[in-house]
């Protein structure tokens, strides 16, 4: 798989549609993850970097939520925190010109924060993009984790307040 990936890539983006081109980067990161290669995570990072990087880099992808949920279970399943892949998320979080990228971005250093015990931090950047982006794609995600970290600091209150919203946002999940 990986052969045919690296040979997709090769042709470039503009012989086979931006949307192709995006799976197969993030699909080569994958098979480079599940055979424990280093490369895996610094070729994903390089992809997310190269979103409005110049005036001639594209600013979307349609595969924001497939990359960033590769990043999360990469960073998920390392033992420790990658120092060198924070300086990346802070830098995608603080860019509201990607406003998707940078939804996922707070929410995936949301999770390293509270994976790394930072919860008073991480509850700031889930508050942050519920506040920016309610409807982004993480956002009930977020609205769990925020309701978990609000309950475990005994703020009953925001937790219910939380709850109200989820459940008017997404559904009674389960009455």
């Amino acid at each position: 798989a990986e052969t045919v990936l690296r040979d997709l890539i090769a042709t470039g983006a503009s012989g086979m549609g931006s949307d192709v081109h995006d799976a197969a980067v993030i699909l080569l990161a994958e098979a480079l993850w599940r055979q424990h290669s280093p490369d895996a995570r610094p070729s994903l990072v390089a992809f997310l970097n190269s979103f409005g990087a110049s005036i001639d880099a594209p600013s979307d992808t349609s595969y924001w939520g497939e990359a960033f949920g590769l990043l999360d279970r990469i960073a998920a399943a390392s033992e420790k925190p990658d120092p060198t892949l924070l300086p990346s998320i802070v830098a995608w979080a603080a860019q509201p010109a990607l406003p998707e990228r940078q939804g996922y971005a707070m929410h995936t250093l949301a999770q390293e924060l509270h994976r790394s015990g930072r919860d008073v931090e991480a509850l700031g950047l889930l508050e942050g993009l519920l506040q920016l982006y309610p409807a982004h794609p993480r956002a009930s995600e977020a609205m769990r984790l925020a309701m978990q970290l609000h309950g475990a600091a005994h703020a009953d209150v925001r937790v219910l307040e939380l709850a109200g919203r989820w459940k008017q946002q997404f559904g009674g999940g389960g009455e």
